[in-house]
């Protein structure tokens, strides 16, 4: 009879410490609509993010507010002695695009596609989701006179880690209007 071992330790990186670093700034101020067909060689250069809204394979929506909860973990059942086994994490990100009347085919569309993932940008940083993700927008009216009738957009995923940050190429989220 064969036995067979695991070795459950992953190779950590060290982690960095720098009293020194600015920090990031928070808000979700940004996103973009990547299908999921498109590959980044290098997702802090600006000429692949140009090439790929020109030929509609990111869709930016350039000013946004909104915030991104981290990613809630998802545990399975604990073997031997462990309580319990990490499996994953769903991720949520909010966010209000203020562009209303002309966007309600567009949101109505995306409601329904599973073909994209997700970038959004903090103040410096965006941050890749490799995964499809599910769009989930409304458009609430408030009972206030000083209130806007904003879009409100719930999108969802599904993976184990974090999306990593990258630097934010110079250029590209910005107000894209490719068929005016």
């Amino acid at each position: 009879m064969s036995v067979y071992y695991t070795n459950c330790d992953a190779l950590i990186p060290d982690h960095f410490c720098s009293s020194c670093d600015e920090l990031e700034l928070a808000k979700v101020r940004s996103v973009a609509f990547i299908k999921k067909s498109f590959s980044f060689i290098d997702p802090t250069d600006a000429n692949e993010w140009l090439n790929g809204i020109a030929s509609k394979d990111i869709i930016v929506i350039g000013d946004t507010n909104g915030n991104y909860d981290g990613g809630a973990p998802v545990e399975g059942a604990g073997f031997g002695d462990s309580i319990s086994t990490f499996t994953t994490k769903d991720h949520l990100l909010l966010f209000r695009d203020p562009n209303y009347k002309e966007n309600c085919d567009f949101y109505n569309a995306i409601q329904s596609s599973r073909n994209y993932k997700l970038a959004f940008r903090t103040s410096s940083q965006t941050h890749l989701v490799e995964v499809p993700v599910t769009v989930l927008p409304k458009n609430p009216v408030a009972d206030d006179d000083n209130a806007y009738v904003v879009w409100e957009v719930e999108v969802k995923w599904r993976a184990k880690n974090a999306p990593c940050p990258y630097d934010t190429p110079e250029g590209v989220f910005e107000c894209f209007n490719l068929n005016p």
